[in-house]
């Protein structure tokens, strides 16, 4: 009888050990992180602003796409959060870059943003027809890049987390 609950002991230690490092690593590796939304950030002088959001969504949730501004890697969006680019006027190329599980072709648009403008972008996973394909034994599904209106983003951004600011304003 004595062998058997130490074997029980060791078994259950082995496995409830890895199940809590899976678990707290799944939670924390793609999901959201910030504070709560808290309305629009101010202008840094003589910048414009571009807002990047996510809503919670169960597909591609731990997908972190590399966004790229002007060739520099920005921050990244993750799912359930929002991240605000501050620009100086003039033109910018954005790009969404294919990475890990994020099958997303690279997207790129230009956006030609002025002083104290405002504009916001919604990413979502492309669903229709859940058309996927995998690598290895993991999904992958496309994604798609939207422009939103103020009130539209302001409204969905509501309930998102702030993740953060970057700048590449002068």
């Amino acid at each position: 009888m004595q062998n058997y609950f130490n074997l029980s002991y060791k078994f259950t230690r082995y496995l409830i050990l890895p199940l809590l490092f899976l678990t707290s690593g799944c939670a924390s590796f793609g999901g959201p992180k910030g504070t709560p939304y808290a309305g629009l950030n101010p202008f840094k002088e003589g910048a414009g602003q571009i807002y990047i959001y996510r809503p919670p969504t169960s597909a591609m949730a731990l997908a972190i796409p590399t966004l790229k501004i002007d060739g520099e890697k920005a921050l990244s969006i993750r799912y359930g959060s929002y991240t605000v680019y501050n620009l100086s006027p003039g033109q910018h190329t954005v790009f969404v870059e294919k990475n890990g599980n994020w099958n997303v072709p690279t997207v790129e648009f230009k956006v030609d943003i002025k002083s104290n403008q405002r504009l916001f972008y919604r990413l979502s996973p492309y669903i229709a027809g859940w058309s996927y394909s995998t690598i290895g034994f993991v999904p992958v599904v496309s994604g798609y890049l939207y422009r939103m209106t103020e009130d539209f983003a302001t409204t969905e951004m509501g309930s998102l987390l702030y993740s953060g600011e970057w700048s590449l304003a002068n």
